[in-house]
This record gives C-alpha cells, sequence and structure tokens, in this order.
C-alpha cells in the first residue's frame, strides 16, 4: 500500500508513565463477577461520558479520500469519555479503572467503493483489560457509543450481567464493531448472540450491526497475531489494516490483517468475514468511523496513531522473461500490470527497472478493455509511466534491449504498481515483481589457416622446418573467451616449437590463451613442425585441419579447409606446387582481413601479412608466382642437362686420345 504520509520522522513522545495500580485489585480469576457488580452502579455514568458526540448525522459532510489524522490534535473528530490525544497518539483510556472514552469522525465516508482503513496501536502498561474497538456506524445517524466494559462502547449490554437479552443501549446506527478484545468478553452472548463459550481473552471479534436494545449479532473471532493483544510500550505498536469491499449485490466483506509489531509480517487474521445474515442492516450509503476503548477492574492504556482512510484497490504486476539469454543478441520480455480489485485505479504508478546489461532499450505499451497507458512507448533502463485500469484491466509493456557480448551471470527485471494517492492496496505481496535469466554465450568461431616457411622460401625439404598459423575468427554474437585452436598433425611432420602457448601430445597440437574476443575480432596462435628427413613424397599428402575453440562456442569451432605442404626433394627436380583451395567462410562471413585482430585481453595477435614467396594456401593468391616459379625451375633444370652432357662428351674425347 501506498501511504499518503510518513511517520518515520515524527518522534512520539514516550510513553505514559503507568499509573499506581488501585488499591484491592484482585486476581484475574474473580474480575468479571466483581465487575458485575461494579459497573452497574457506574454504567449510566459511564455510557452518559461516552455516549454523545456533537455532531449530528444530519449536519455531516462527506470525507474526501484519503483521509488521514496523525492525532497531534483530535481534529477530524470528536472525543469524549475519558479519550485525549497525547504526543501524537489518541489515548483512548488511560491504565486506570473503569475508565471509557471514544474518537468518531465529525464527516462521514461514502461506503459505495469500500474502505481500507490503516492504524497503528498500541496497548500497554495496565493488567490488560478490557480492550478497544473500531466501529462504522450509519452516517445518517447522530454520533454514539454503546455500553462499555464486556461491550467495548459498540454493544448493548444485559445489565445484570447474565449476558442475556439487553437492558442498556448500545452504539446508535451500528454496522459493524470489530473488537481486540484484551479480557475475553466481546464474543460472550448478548440477544442470544454469541460463541456459546465462556471468556475467551486476546481475541479479534467481529460483531454486526445494531440499534438500542437489538441486533449486535456475534459473527466471527480469530486469536491475536502471536496469542496476545499487549504491544509492552507505544514502541511496540501494530499496524492494523481493515478493508471493507463491496459485492455485487450491494454486502461488503471484511478481511483484517495485522502485524506483530515493527519489523514483523503483515498476517491476514480475519479473512472476507462476509456482514449480512440474519438481522444484519443494508449497507448505509455513507458510514461514520469511531474508536472506543474501556478498562474496568483490569486497566491498560489503549492508544492510537496514524489513521489512513483510503478506497481499497488490487493491483500485480508480472513478468515474462526468458530463462536463459545470449549475450550479444536482442532480448525481449514483457511486464504486465493487473487490476484484481473491485474498483477502478486511475493513475496507477508503474515502474520497471530493466537490466543495465541491456543497451538501447526502447518499450511499447499495449492497453486491454477498461485500461489506458500512460504513455504509448518510450525508451531507457528506467521506465516510470503511469495506466488508467478499471477491474480486471491490463497493460502490457513490451521491452527490448541489446544484451552487451561481453555479459556474463545474470540479468534481473524488477517492475512495480501502486494505486494513486486515492487507493490503498488491500494485497501488497504481489505489487512487486523480479525476474531473473541466465547469461549464456552465443560464439560461433572460425578457423583460417596458413604455412609460413622460412626465409619465404616456397617450398621445404624433408628434414625442414615449417610453420604454421592457425587464426581464430568470432562470427558472434557473444564474447568468446580463453580462445584456443587444436591441430592434428600427420604423421610425417613432429611438433617442433611456439611462441604462442601452443603444447602438443603426440600429434594433437593444442593451443591456448586467455583471450576474450570481441564479436568480429580475429586471433592467430603460430607453431613449428619438423618435416620427416626420410619423407619422399610431394607433400600432397601431408594434409591437416585446424579448430578454434572457446568454452563459448556451444558446438565447437567451425574447421579450417585442409592445408598441404609443397616439398622439394633436392636430389631431383622440384615439383609443381599445388596450392589447397580457399576455406570457405559461413554464410555472410568473408575472410578476415590481415591487421589487428580486436581481441579483448592478454596477447591480441593480429593475423599475418602474407608476403610474396610464402605458401599461404587459405587462398588462391600466389598461384601465378607458383607457375611462374615451375617455369624457372624447369628452364634451369634443362640448362644444367646440356652442361652435364658438354662435360661428359668432353671427358669421353680426352679419355680416347689418353688411349
Amino acid at each position: 500500500m501506498v501511504r499518503m504520509h510518513t511517520t518515520s520522522n515524527r518522534i512520539h513522545t514516550t510513553d505514559p508513565a503507568r499509573p499506581d495500580a488501585p488499591p484491592g485489585a484482585g486476581p484475574r480469576a474473580g474480575r468479571h463477577a466483581r465487575r458485575g457488580v461494579a459497573v452497574v452502579g457506574v454504567a449510566v455514568a459511564v455510557a452518559a461520558a461516552i455516549g454523545v458526540g456533537p455532531a449530528t448525522g444530519a449536519g455531516a459532510g462527506e470525507l474526501a479520500f484519503p483521509f488521514h489524522t496523525d492525532f497531534d490534535t483530535p481534529a477530524g473528530g470528536t472525543l469524549s469519555g475519558d479519550a485525549v490525544t497525547d504526543g501524537g497518539w489518541l489515548r483512548l483510556t488511560s491504565a486506570d479503572q473503569s475508565q471509557a472514552g471514544s474518537w468518531l469522525t465529525d464527516d462521514v465516508f461514502p461506503s459505495d467503493l469500500g474502505l481500507e482503513i490503516e492504524f497503528h496501536a498500541a496497548t500497554h502498561g495496565g493488567s490488560g483489560a478490557d480492550g478497544f474497538l473500531i466501529s462504522l456506524s450509519d452516517g445518517s445517524v447522530a454520533p454514539g457509543v454503546g455500553r462499555p466494559g464486556a461491550s467495548l462502547g459498540y454493544n448493548c449490554y444485559d445489565d445484570t450481567g447474565a449476558y442475556g437479552t439487553c437492558d442498556v443501549p448500545g452504539m446508535p446506527g451500528a454496522f459493524v464493531g470489530l473488537g481486540f478484545d484484551e479480557f475475553g468478553n466481546f464474543a460472550r452472548e448478548i440477544n442470544g448472540s454469541g460463541d456459546g463459550r465462556k471468556r475467551i481473552p486476546e481475541q479479534i471479534v467481529v460483531r454486526g450491526s445494531g440499534d438500542g436494545l437489538l441486533g449486535y449479532r456475534f459473527l466471527q473471532r480469530a486469536s491475536a497475531p502471536g496469542g496476545h493483544l499487549d504491544t509492552g510500550s507505544r514502541a511496540g505498536e501494530r499496524t492494523i489494516r481493515v478493508t471493507l469491499e463491496p459485492g455485487a449485490d450491494g454486502t461488503l466483506g471484511m478481511t483484517v490483517r495485522s502485524d506483530e509489531g515493527p519489523g514483523t509480517r503483515m498476517r491476514t487474521v480475519l479473512d472476507d468475514v462476509e456482514l449480512d445474515g440474519p438481522g444484519q442492516a443494508a449497507l448505509p450509503p455513507t458510514l461514520r468511523l469511531g474508536f472506543a476503548a474501556s478498562t474496568g477492574s483490569s486497566t491498560n492504556f489503549h492508544e492510537i496513531d496514524d489513521l489512513t482512510v483510503s478506497i481499497p484497490t488490487n493491483l500485480a504486476i508480472t513478468q515474462d522473461l526468458q530463462e536463459q539469454v545470449v549475450a550479444g543478441t536482442r532480448v525481449t520480455y514483457t511486464a504486465t500490470a493487473t487490476n484484481k480489485g473491485r474498483n477502478d485505479s486511475d493513475g496507477s504508478a508503474v515502474r520497471i527497472v530493466v537490466p543495465p546489461e541491456l543497451e538501447d532499450v526502447s518499450w511499447t505499451c499495449s492497453a486491454s478493455t477498461g485500461a489506458a497507458c500512460g504513455a504509448a512507448d518510450g525508451t531507457g533502463n528506467e521506465i516510470e509511466t503511469t495506466a488508467d485500469l478499471d477491474p480486471g484491466a491490463t497493460t502490457t509493456y513490451t521491452i527490448q534491449g541489446d544484451l552487451r557480448a561481453d555479459a556474463t551471470g545474470q540479468i534481473a527485471s524488477t517492475g512495480t504498481v501502486a494505486p494513486p494517492a486515492t487507493r490503498a492496496d488491500t494485497d501488497e505481496a504481489d505489487n512487486t515483481s523480479t525476474v531473473r535469466a541466465t547469461i549464456t554465450a552465443g560464439t560461433a568461431l572460425g578457423t583460417w589457416k596458413a604455412v609460413e616457411t622460412a626465409d619465404g622460401e616456397s617450398t621445404v625439404a624433408p628434414g625442414d622446418s615449417v610453420g604454421y598459423v592457425v587464426t581464430a575468427v568470432n562470427h558472434g554474437p557473444s564474447t568468446a573467451t580463453h580462445v584456443g585452436a587444436t591441430d592434428a598433425l600427420p604423421g610425417q611432420l613432429t611438433f617442433l616449437d611456439s611462441v604462442d602457448d601452443c603444447t602438443a601430445v603426440g600429434q594433437l597440437v593444442t593451443c591456448r590463451s586467455d583471450v576474450a574476443l570481441a564479436p568480429d575480432g580475429e586471433h592467430a596462435f603460430r607453431f613449428r613442425a619438423t618435416l620427416s628427413s626420410d619423407y619422399t613424397g610431394d607433400g600432397s599428402d601431408v594434409v591437416n585441419i585446424a579448430v578454434a575453440t572457446s568454452p563459448d562456442d556451444p558446438d565447437g569451432g567451425d574447421p579450417s579447409d585442409p592445408v598441404s605442404l609443397v616439398v622439394v626433394d633436392p636430389a631431383g627436380p622440384s615439383p609443381s606446387p599445388t596450392p589447397t583451395s580457399s576455406p570457405t567462410p559461413r554464410p555472410g562471413q568473408t575472410a578476415p582481413a590481415s591487421g589487428s585482430g580486436g581481441a579483448v585481453g592478454p596477447a591480441g595477435a593480429d593475423r599475418p601479412t602474407r608476403a610474396t614467396g610464402s605458401l599461404a594456401f587459405t587462398g588462391a593468391a600466389g598461384t601465378s608466382m607458383l607457375v611462374a616459379l615451375a617455369v624457372v625451375v624447369t628452364a634451369s633444370g634443362v640448362l644444367l642437362t646440356i652442361v652435364r652432357r658438354r662435360r661428359r662428351t668432353a671427358a669421353v674425347t680426352e679419355a680416347d686420345t689418353v688411349r
């Protein structure tokens, strides 16, 4: 409930000192019998002291919502009997014997929309009796109260003390009385209506309508939260909420909630007690609110503070967010505000705190029949708007934002809805909603591979070392962490060394890093291997494939295209190098350009620049060079054959001459 007043900054006066115990106070067991005799003599005087207020039903005005008083003064109502205001509290009785006091509003509340009544109560400092009462009576009837003592200023009473037929009148025009009954007599039989048992202390009791000597029927009772009503002091005050909501047939249902003191949870004590049945008066157009309390031979301070009266409503908010969201993607979720109550709630405040991990946030509002959005759309991570909500109507907020590519952990969204100042929410438990989603990575890694030979040579020979460059490319949408690569070397190669934390177990080369690679970023690993000196092929069968890795790629990186070598035999003619095919990028992707890798983290390496003369078998570039090289090698072979033949002919001629 949105309170339209602040109590935390106001300092109440300290608890009143307990008066000295009256002489002759006996044990509780004999209290009722003595009260039955003692009260008879003072009944008329006490009833007269609290029975009449100066306002009349005909002259009462209609109060606006919300109505609030902190009882710094009695303004808004009239005191009677022993009631006073003291240090920001309405003190109905002191902890003295045979006290009775009341306070009733001068003006009245319309009843057609129901009432939400909240106040603080403190009972303390005495021996525990009788109790206090909140009442609602017909606003058209002149104000007054009923019999003190067991009747708590509400019921009529059997002055013989036998709890039979009333001969002392009760509250005029009474509609409902809610008694906080410390001593335990408010539920006793009156006019043939009660719970049928003897005194039960520490109860909260509802009695129905009555007038004069008739009515005041017992309706329902429940034990006080914690089993007692005493607060120990003003500091232990209890918060009490009484909700009266109209039904379609014009009757009212009453719900009572109370905590056990500051910092304790509010619990439902009486739930939707129907104010109808035999003898129950029809709901009057207006209602007067009042408080009353009394003591007998047992005593207590009975005090009330911070009274607020509003129109009841019941708003709720829910949110729908998927359980998992992928970093680097656009996230969409909804929040829905609903009026679950019986009254409209125009100008309800809606606030949604969008997760800070979402960027470029926008939202739209759609309204059901009977609802209206305060704003149709907006932007930003804090949504603050309003909604007009008829009973059963909803407004739905569709929220979109880009989840950061490097986001990890969880995102959380919190939504709240609150009624306007004229309303009070009858169930605050569903006024706030918090939803969470686990962030998962959605990276898609690609792999590019190239061969680097020493000194830019285009071929390798058996026994030579050959360098490999494996480049991991993050196609997104999320940041890839701990980027690495694997490469299974063919049997003709033996791992030699690496400058980029690549190691080998057998033929499997594994490269590791702490790099966090942003979408579209690249990171390269270099290692060397040695071609077996016993190798006799042309290199076309020395083929290996690399795969980029990251724990954030759910299905593993895409492998590179196969990469082979061009091997020359030093004892014979060089073969014509045959380049391998270019690796195929993912749909919508192109081969990565050389230059900065875009890595976020340590050791972010640039892709190698493929210089003329190196074998970079990840593309067709360099093929013309290879063809030209083959022509040069072939021509050189022919020239070498001619020279050898000339030398061989000369030698033969010389030998023949010697012979």
